[in-house]
């Protein structure tokens, strides 16, 4: 997660629109990361700290960091509660 967390800071907010891919953007893709931390989680029965499946594309790079930390700290303690 860590690497994620990187890129996306050094990510300039404006470059969060181009497109690539399929069309999507940067942003778009890094918010679905985020998203889907959220999503596997539930799955797998964890309680994950994360933005509704429905939340929609922050416009912000710093938006985005905060969230993909927060829920990737919420799934880090979550495993390991799991695991004691």
């Amino acid at each position: 997660m860590i690497l994620h967390s990187k890129f996306l800071r050094i990510s300039p907010t404006h470059r969060l629109n181009r497109k690539y891919q399929r069309g999507r953007s940067l942003g778009h893709l890094a918010w679905h990361i985020v998203l889907t931390l959220g999503e596997m989680g539930d799955k797998a029965g964890l309680k994950v700290d994360a933005p509704p499946e429905n939340a929609p594309d922050p416009n912000t790079a710093s938006v985005i960091v905060a969230a993909y930390e927060k829920a990737g700290s919420s799934i880090t303690s979550e495993v390991k509660q799991k695991m004691e």
